[in-house]
Order: C-alpha cells, then sequence, then structure tokens
C-alpha cells in the first residue's frame, strides 16, 4: 500500500482527498479511519481502478505517524523514517527479507512473511538462542520454531494488526474477532530473541537494560589519555539518562591543518533504541571538544524529553508556530585545502523513502544535521533541507508546494530551479562559492546530489539509489 498525505477533508462531499507524489485521490468517507480524517495526517492506502479513474480505499492512519494520539511514547520505536535505519541487519537477506535494527521492522517483517506463508523466511528474523513460549510451553531451535509457526496457523489481514511497544518489548493487537492466537516479541539488534504465541508475555522490566555498549574511536594525532577521558566523560553522561540507551559512540580526531585556531573534533552518537541523537563540536583541545560535546548532547536530550511531554503527537502546536529541538550547531571548521590537492573521496549512496518537510525537519534536529537530502512525499522530488538559526531552507520544491501543511512552521523555499550539471561541475561552483555544501540535480541520473566539504578539506558526495531504504545525510 502506498504512502500519501491528507489534503483536505470535504464533509459536505463525504469524501477525503489524498496526494501522493503530485497526484491527489478521492476517497469516501466510509474508506478513511476516524483517526486518519485529519488534513496532513499521513497515511496508507489502497488504489481502485473503475471506468478509468483511480480512487483512494482502506485509507488508514500511518502506524507510528505524529498525529496518532495512541503513541504516548512517541520516539522510542516509530516516527519518522529513522535515522537509526542505516544500522542495517544482513542476517535474513537470503530470503529477501531487508529490515533493520528498529524493533516495529522486525516485527512487520514477522507479520508479512507469515501473510505470505514465507515460514523459512519468518525463521530467520529468530536469534539461534530464541525461544517461542506456547500454550504446551517453550519451543527452541530453528526446526521446532518453524513447525510452530506452520502449526500456529497464525495470518491476519496486515492492516488490522496494531503494534504497541516500549524499549525491545512489541505486542500485536488484533482485530475484534481475529483468530489468530495473541503474540507478543522481544528484539535484540534486528532479530527475535523471544516470542509469546497465544499467551500473555513474561518481559523483563525495561529497567533493567542490557549493558551500554560504549565506542571511541580514535583517528591518528588522537593521545591515549583524550581516548580514556572522552570515555569516562561519555559512560559518566549515560549513566545519567533515564532513557533505556542501548549503545554510545564518540569519535575524536585532529585536523589536518596544523594552524587551525579549533583543531580538535569530537563527534558523538546515542542509540535509545532505534531513536539516534548525533552531535559535533570543535575547539581548541580534545578534552574541551568532549566537554561541549557532551554539553550538547544533554541539551538535546532534555529538548526531545520536553517535545515528547508536551506535544507526544508531534503536531504543530496551535498557533502554527514551530519548535526547533535545538539550534543548528556551528559548522564544524574545514581544512582549506589548496584546490589542485582536493579529491572526492567520500560517495554515499542512499535509497530515500518518501518524506514530509516536518519529518526532514525533526530527523535533521535528531540528528543534529545541517543539511538533509530526501524525497518530499506529496510531489516526489529529491530535496535538501537546510537548518539555520531561524527556520528550514528546502531547496528542491519550485512551483506546486505542500504549503497547507507548513503554514507558520518555519520553512523558506528557494524559488530557483536546482541547476542540473555534473559532478565536476558542481565541484568548480563549490569552491567558487566557498560554501560548505551544493544541491544539484546530477545530469547522468537526474537525481538530486549533495557534494560537500568534508572537514579534511577533500569532497563527500550523496546520491540516491533505485533501492529501497531510508534517507542518507551528513
Amino acid at each position: 500500500m502506498p504512502d500519501g498525505r491528507v489534503l483536505r477533508v470535504d464533509h459536505d462531499q463525504a469524501c477525503v482527498y489524498i496526494v501522493r507524489r503530485g497526484r491527489t485521490y478521492r476517497a469516501p468517507m466510509s474508506e478513511v479511519e476516524t483517526d486518519a480524517r485529519v488534513p496532513s495526517a499521513r497515511v496508507h492506502f489502497g488504489l481502485r481502478r473503475s471506468h478509468g479513474t483511480e480512487t483512494a480505499e482502506g485509507v488508514k492512519l500511518r502506524k507510528g505517524s505524529r498525529t496518532n494520539h495512541r503513541h504516548r511514547r512517541f520516539g522510542d520505536l516509530t516516527g519518522a523514517a529513522r535515522p537509526g535505519a542505516k544500522v542495517r541487519t544482513t542476517a535474513h537477506e537470503e530470503f529477501g527479507i531487508d529490515v533493520t535494527t528498529q524493533p516495529f521492522r522486525v516485527v512487520e517483517a514477522w507479520l508479512e512473511s507469515m501473510v505470505d506463508k514465507n515460514y523459512a523466511g519468518a525463521t530467520s528474523l529468530y536469534l539461534p538462542e530464541a525461544e517461542i513460549h506456547t500454550p504446551d510451553g517453550p519451543v527452541a531451535g530453528r526446526r521446532h520454531i518453524r513447525a510452530a509457526l506452520e502449526d500456529s496457523g497464525w495470518t491476519v489481514d496486515l492492516d488490522e494488526a496494531i503494534l504497541h511497544g516500549e524499549d525491545r518489548n512489541v505486542s500485536v493487537e488484533l482485530p475484534e474477532g481475529s483468530s489468530a492466537p495473541v503474540t507478543s516479541f522481544t528484539i535484540r539488534r534486528g532479530s527475535i530473541e523471544a516470542q509469546w504465541l497465544g499467551v500473555e508475555p513474561d518481559w523483563e522490566p525495561v529497567s533493567e537494560a542490557p549493558t551500554v555498549d560504549i565506542e571511541v574511536v580514535n583517528r591518528t594525532g588522537v593521545p591515549d589519555r583524550a581516548v580514556s577521558y572522552a570515555e569516562s566523560r561519555l559512560d559518566h553522561l549515560v549513566d545519567q539518562i533515564p532513557d533505556t540507551v542501548h549503545a554510545a559512540r564518540i569519535k575524536l580526531s585532529m585536523s589536518a591543518n596544523p594552524t587551525a585556531l579549533v583543531p580538535a573534533v569530537a563527534e558523538s552518537t546515542i542509540d535509545l533504541g532505534g531513536d539516534f541523537l548525533r552531535v559535533a563540536a570543535s575547539a581548541r583541545t580534545l578534552n574541551e571538544a568532549v566537554d561541549q560535546v557532551l554539553a550538547k548532547l544533554r541539551s538535546k536530550l532534555e529538548s526531545r524529553r520536553d517535545r515528547r511531554r508536551h506535544n507526544p503527537a508531534g503536531l504543530p502546536a496551535a498557533d502554527g508556530t514551530w519548535r526547533h529541538g535545538n539550534r543548528p550547531s556551528e559548522l564544524l571548521p574545514y581544512f582549506d585545502r589548496p584546490a589542485d590537492e582536493r579529491e572526492l573521496v567520500r560517495h554515499k549512496t542512499f535509497a530515500p523513502s518518501d518524506m514530509t518537510l516536518e519529518e526532514a525537519a525533526w530527523d535533521a534536529d535528531l540528528m543534529d544535521f545541517d543539511f538533509f537530502l530526501f524525497v518530499e512525499l506529496t510531489t516526489g522530488n529529491d530535496c535538501m533541507l537546510e537548518r539555520t538559526e531561524s527556520s528550514y531552507v528546502v531547496r528542491g520544491l519550485v512551483g506546486e508546494r505542500p504549503e497547507a501543511f507548513t503554514n507558520g512552521l518555519g520553512f523558506e523555499f528557494v524559488d530557483d530551479e536546482p541547476a542540473t550539471r555534473s559532478t565536476a561541475a558542481a565541484i568548480e561552483v563549490l569552491d567558487e562559492s566557498g560554501a560548505p555544501f551544493h544541491f544539484f540535480i546530477n545530469a547522468k541520473t537526474g537525481r538530486g546530489n549533495v557534494l560537500y566539504r568534508r572537514f579534511d578539506g577533500h569532497y563527500g558526495l550523496i546520491t540516491p539509489s533505485t533501492e529501497s531504504g531510508y534517507p542518507a545525510h551528513s
């Protein structure tokens, strides 16, 4: 089922209009669930063709949508296309199943496999030591787990299954009258660790979180004492975070420019069960950079808790104002390497999933990105969102724009069409302008690309691919 966005609700005509990739579809009110009858709501829907006209049917609110009031712990397991989704697991690829470590996505893959009677694929989602708890006792081992799944007779309309969860634990709410047994899961790193099938779950308390994996990555020129300092400070911060932390990482590096005023750089990422926070800071010394980056993390964690507490659905305020999670960080200084020495040394390819402007802004704030490349849901355009002190600047949307959803939300649109040029020409433009990044349409692929300056003075390039997946960022 495709994703779309509710354009408007016409109560007089008893219908709802949904927009997706520049096309508008009409849906009778009877085909739209109550929670989805909200302008700007992101929805799943089916298509029906009759006499050459396509209409929407079976319109349901997208799971994890920020317009869904039922997800009170917004941000734990659901929301926009997850920045953490780049942490993929490859254990299931031979069965054509591509999932991430995000718990809801693992359960969705299990549901899809069971509906398709792909028992081998469903079994591949379990850890080797996993157990299924049934009324007849526990089942362990891949062969026995597969037999249990085949005997369960478990099937249900995917559109009717609602997922609920906290931390690593996910339960499946079934429609009234369903013959399928109730089921719940515990997920660990992209695989099923435990399942309860036909019995109530015996979950461990959420407070009993697994040991946090703290990693310090040090580049050339970073002394051991700076690594020890970063590890101890990050460990202290993790102990103070009330949310469950699955992993924490900090990267230390020194500028290649010996005359740089702020040569030390620290970058840190924290995994809150699929919800990722990322910050970066530069300073004169590595210890100062570590202190700054951890202060930013504390600020971002407070902002995240405040946002969830006062606005759990993630909707705009009643007065239409937009609240940034954090101010964009100052651009890190980069080594002004001579032009004839610069090379394109990093090429990131990603498979974009459609996002709304608000979702792109949310992810850019959460990950502290200065720019964010994505595909805009209602038009299908490749776009770049740039964070500034007072707004989000959007490039790639010219003419038709989803202004009904962005009025008062702090978005500014660049009226000029992105230039179409080769990568070599884009490098020339970036050198002449002195800007930190440049958005353009690749003359060879016709897709939106971003060329950016790396910390070491070389270039990086972000390009979309044709595979399914999630957006990229820098």
